[in-house]
């Protein structure tokens, strides 16, 4: 069974997508993706980098103000899948979900 990582508490708050970047290296073939929240509470933000995706699925993303209410990054080693490590998605709405093989979490300015 997959475990809910502590970077999961990290993201509690920042609900709002103020960026969402896709890169693809074609040298590598690896894909990143790095997303801006913000918390509407204290208007701080993060940028939530994700390294080397896999499984991206958005649905119903993006015309408007994009929220993933409840972001849940689980760590899924145990399933041994080749360059995977965790899986991040949005439980509340089911609107966003990868695989990925590091999460890098920064302040943003």
């Amino acid at each position: 069974m997959p475990q809910r990582s502590a970077l999961t508490d990290r993201l509690v708050g920042y609900t709002t997508v103020s960026r969402l970047e896709f890169t693809y290296d074609s040298v590598s073939s690896v894909c990143n993706l790095s997303l801006q929240l913000e918390n509407p509470i204290n208007s701080k933000s993060l940028t939530l980098m994700m390294k080397e995706i896999s499984h991206l699925k958005l649905q119903e993303f993006g015309g408007g103000l994009a929220q993933l209410l409840y972001l849940l990054v689980e760590d899924i080693r145990e399933f041994q899948l080749d360059r995977v490590t965790y899986r991040v998605k949005d439980v509340e709405r089911e609107m966003f979900e990868c695989q990925c093989r590091d999460i890098i979490i920064s302040e943003s300015n």
